[in-house]
């Protein structure tokens, strides 16, 4: 047996709900309740990441997006450091970005 993918469990999940005349109040539920899960556990994580973001800030005196954009345009070298600020504050931005689109699917 071939393993499905979490996209082609979506996609059946899609043909089923569209030929669905009603709507099953378990199955809303369930599904609100896993996009708020995960809504709950991204934000935890970005609460993390934000904390890792204050604690560069303090050390080298510079906003975050200040230091990405220097960064990307290479004025601040490849020092250990910076490569994990950078990952940090696109990690960050990467989970906004998820962040926006759960809840915009809320709506």
């Amino acid at each position: 047996m071939t393993a499905v993918s979490t996209l082609d469990k979506i996609r059946r999940l899609e043909k089923y709900i569209a030929i669905q005349e009603g709507t099953d109040t378990v199955f809303d539920l369930a599904l609100d309740k896993l996009l708020n899960r995960e809504v709950v556990r991204l934000e935890q994580m970005q609460d993390e990441l934000q904390g890792e973001l204050v604690e560069f800030e303090h050390t080298y005196g510079l906003e975050s997006q200040a230091f990405y954009r220097q960064y990307e345009e290479g004025k601040l070298g490849d020092a250990t450091d910076f490569v994990e600020w950078s990952s940090t504050v696109e990690m960050v931005n990467n989970i906004e970005q998820q962040l926006r689109l759960l809840q915009n699917s809320e709506q």
